[in-house]
């Protein structure tokens, strides 16, 4: 079998993700600058939202973290009536 012909990877120069950890230390911090602006065309996250769009957000992340509190809950339930109508007897 032949092997197969890789292509070989070309660097472009855009960047994916901007690993810059140090421009956002201050951030936040008294006396600390502002956050850097986003480059047109960027985006800058949750600014964009309009109201009615936050509040579904905030209602679908709430349906999703009780949706995960039940499952834990059920399955310690469940555990605990495993160990004490089958481990325990």
């Amino acid at each position: 079998m032949a092997k197969k012909k890789k292509d070989e990877f070309i660097d472009d120069g855009r960047t994916i993700v901007s690993m810059d950890f140090d421009k956002y230390m201050s951030y936040g911090r008294v006396g600390g600058s502002a956050p850097p602006a986003a480059s047109p065309g960027e985006s800058t996250g949750f600014d964009e939202l309009t109201k009615d769009e936050m509040r579904i957000v905030r209602r679908a992340s709430l349906k999703a973290g009780l949706l995960v509190a039940l499952v834990v809950a059920a399955a310690m339930a469940l555990f605990i009536l495993f160990c004490t109508k089958v481990w325990f007897n």
